[in-house]
């Protein structure tokens, strides 16, 4: 996140599965609405995407590796950086967030 940019939330339903088609959507989402605000503004994407996850089976899927892929093969992106937490550190991020 970018300084002036506002934080965004995305919740979903208990009924929905925690997958990395749940991820992927979630991922994508966020990208539109930063495309959208690029154009707004006339600016640009970044050309290399950093993702940070958990260190889960969901989020090193070979879907999400392949999504990742696709989103260089579209040129939306150069590169995209898949990184992953080290495991019993996974929430320090969103933690700090929240504690605000």
């Amino acid at each position: 996140m970018h300084i002036g940019e506002k934080p965004f939330v995305e919740l979903s339903h208990k009924n929905l599965a925690n997958d990395s088609n749940l991820v992927i959507d979630s991922v994508h989402r966020a990208i539109y609405r930063a495309q959208r605000s690029a154009m707004d503004s006339q600016k640009k994407l970044p050309e290399v995407l950093y993702l940070q996850l958990d260190n889960c089976r969901a989020n090193k899927s070979k879907i999400m590796f392949a999504y990742a892929s696709w989103l260089v093969m579209t040129e939306i992106f150069v590169r995209v950086r898949l990184c992953f937490c080290l495991v019993g550190h996974t929430h320090e991020n969103i933690d700090q967030f929240f504690s605000r």
